[in-house]
């Protein structure tokens, strides 16, 4: 590319994949605080920020952030064929 276009506020970099999600369940057992939360299918929530962590859904988690990751990689060596997509 001769040149990028983003938003001011951009992070701009290799290409990579990031999701956060902080974790408040501890602050509400502390204050006796109860959170229902009723989903339709197994994976409709995989971790919650009100609700503790199971491994099987920070599993789950981690494998959607991988799939978008080699999704992205697949669409930008398909888009860029001159690319080296291991170099970015």
């Amino acid at each position: 590319a001769d040149r990028i276009v983003a938003a001011p506020f951009a992070m701009v970099g290799s290409i990579g994949v990031l999701a956060g999600v902080p974790n408040f369940s501890k602050v509400l057992a502390r204050n006796d605080v109860e959170f229902l939360q009723v989903t339709g299918g197994k994976y409709k929530r995989t971790v919650n920020v009100l609700t503790p962590n199971t491994d099987e859904g920070v599993a789950k988690f981690r494998q959607d952030v991988d799939d978008i990751h080699a999704a992205f990689k697949d669409h930008v060596a398909a888009c860029r064929p001159g690319l080296d997509i291991d170099q970015v």
